[in-house]
Order: C-alpha cells, then sequence, then structure tokens
C-alpha cells in the first residue's frame, strides 16, 4: 500500500522570537500532530505484527489448532506500507493566521507549492529507487530539504 499523507502545517520548524511567531507555530504542532500520530500508529502496529508473526513461528505444532492462535494468524498479514510525507512548509509571508486565511492568491500558492512538493518527490532518486520495505513499513519525505 502506498499512501502520501498531506500535512498543511509542518510540526518542525524554528523556535519562534516574538509573540506572533509562538502564535503560529503553536497552530503548526498542534494541527500537525493527528498526521504524526498516525504514522506512529502504523510503525508500531507492524512492529507488533513482525512480533506475533515471530512468536507463531516459534510454538510448537499441538499448539496449531488453538483458536487464540487461529485468531492471530489472521492478524499475520506482512503488507507493507510506504507513507509519502508532502508537508506544507511554511512560506516567507505566512502568520499566526493562516489557518484561516484564504484569500484567492493564498490558496493558489498554496496549489502550487502542493504540485511542485509531488513533481519533486516523484522525480526524487531515493522514491524511484525505493524497494519493499523490509521492517514492513517507509516513510519518505523528499520535499524537506527542498530549495526550488
Amino acid at each position: 500500500m502506498c499512501v502520501f499523507q498531506v500535512d498543511l502545517f509542518n510540526a518542525r520548524g524554528p523556535l519562534p522570537r516574538t509573540i506572533g511567531e509562538v502564535a503560529e507555530r503553536q497552530k503548526d504542532i498542534r494541527y500537525s500532530s493527528r498526521t504524526r500520530l498516525n504514522t506512529d500508529v502504523f510503525r508500531r502496529r507492524h512492529r507488533m505484527e513482525k512480533a506475533v508473526s515471530n512468536l507463531l513461528e516459534k510454538l510448537p505444532p499441538e499448539f496449531s489448532d488453538d483458536p487464540d492462535v487461529q485468531a492471530l494468524r489472521e492478524c499475520d498479514r506482512h503488507n507493507a506500507i510506504t507513507i509519502i510525507h508532502l508537508i506544507h512548509r511554511r512560506m516567507r509571508y505566512h502568520n499566526h493566521a493562516k489557518d484561516y486565511e484564504f484569500s484567492r492568491a493564498t490558496i493558489g500558492d498554496h496549489w502550487q507549492a502542493g504540485r511542485n512538493d509531488v513533481t519533486r518527490t516523484l522525480r526524487h532518486q531515493a522514491w524511484r529507487d525505493r524497494h519493499r520495505p523490509e521492517s514492513g513499513i517507509q516513510v519518505f519525505d523528499l520535499t524537506r530539504d527542498a530549495t526550488d
């Protein structure tokens, strides 16, 4: 499964220096936490699925008909998930009003930034050279250091 996870607020950012920047960072952190939580839950779930799989391999044959073992086998799917983070980065004109400032010009800038991020991600060598993740999950944030 490949998931493109769009985050309109960036959890990472510079230390604020003014009250306005504090208000802006507070919103970034609050609104971005849900997508980070989802990624962390996927990772935790895959670690548990791998642990269940390892334990099932170690069980003696006489446990194979046990209803609890059968229930655990149903959870042992070995699905691979790739998560592509597309995180909206701070624009030079952003301020604490960015969660309710939806002018035509601002929305146009956001759409263009999103198109640029998708294009950059799909052209990135790490994306093009990716393989099925051995650990069950891989996460890409390929526009983090972009300068264009």
